[in-house]
């Protein structure tokens, strides 16, 4: 069966969830595809092209319909798709980082989706584009931070909870009261999907209001 460009990103993507970014390489490629490196270099030319098929592929998802919704809602759907993405791929927020993610046209259309629908709600072309950049790393910044990374060992989340509150609780409670109090909270598991939520609507919430104030 002929190698296809497609089969190759998706096992780059594989071999990226599983392992990390550092560990997708065109030789390692050509080991799991098995073929020799050089029938890899019809697809991609080098290891910067890979990667630049990846995030075609990461940002499929995020190209949302940008002609028949209101502005907002547009922009919430597109976000929370792009939180998907990295959800499922935290090594992309490595891979965003690349000053070439312009030369993908996945990354290219969503930028002018973000850029179409900011527009709409009474930005500049100049605004738009700062606002999109702080979306995504807003977005990158909530995945790579996320309080239990995937990780973590069985009873890592644990001993995590263990020394927040023992740390907090070194304060005085009189003092101190709302970090003693927090430190108690941190004994409930926390609930990623409200995590996440709650950061989408932070993010949005500051896009509606300078709009409002610029309107």
């Amino acid at each position: 069966m002929a190698l296809t460009k497609q089969a190759v990103v998706d096992s780059a993507l594989r071999i990226g969830d599983e392992e990390g970014l550092a560990a997708v390489t065109i030789r390692r490629l050509a080991h799991e595809l098995g073929v020799t490196p050089m029938a890899l270099y019809w697809h991609f030319k080098n290891k910067d092209q890979l990667f630049i098929g990846m995030i075609d592929a990461l940002m499929a998802d995020v190209c949302v319909d940008r002609d028949t919704e209101p502005w907002l809602e547009g922009l919430r759907r597109q976000v929370v798709a792009l939180l998907g993405s990295l959800r499922a791929h935290p090594y992309a927020n490595e891979l965003l980082q690349t000053p070439d993610k312009l030369g993908a046209a996945g990354f290219a259309h969503a930028m002018e989706t973000a850029l179409t629908f900011l527009t709409r709600g009474g930005f500049s072309l100049i605004e738009a584009n700062q606002v999109a950049s702080y979306l995504l790393k807003g977005v990158c910044a909530l995945v790579s931070d996320q309080p239990c990374p995937r990780t973590w060992k069985h009873g890592d989340a644990d001993e995590w909870r263990r020394q927040i509150k023992m740390q907090l609780h070194r304060y005085p409670a009189g003092e101190f009261p709302k970090l003693n109090a927090f430190a108690d909270s941190v004994e409930t598991d926390l609930d990623l999907d409200e995590y996440y939520a709650f950061g989408v609507d932070l993010l949005l919430a500051g896009v509606e209001t300078m709009s409002s104030r610029g309107a």
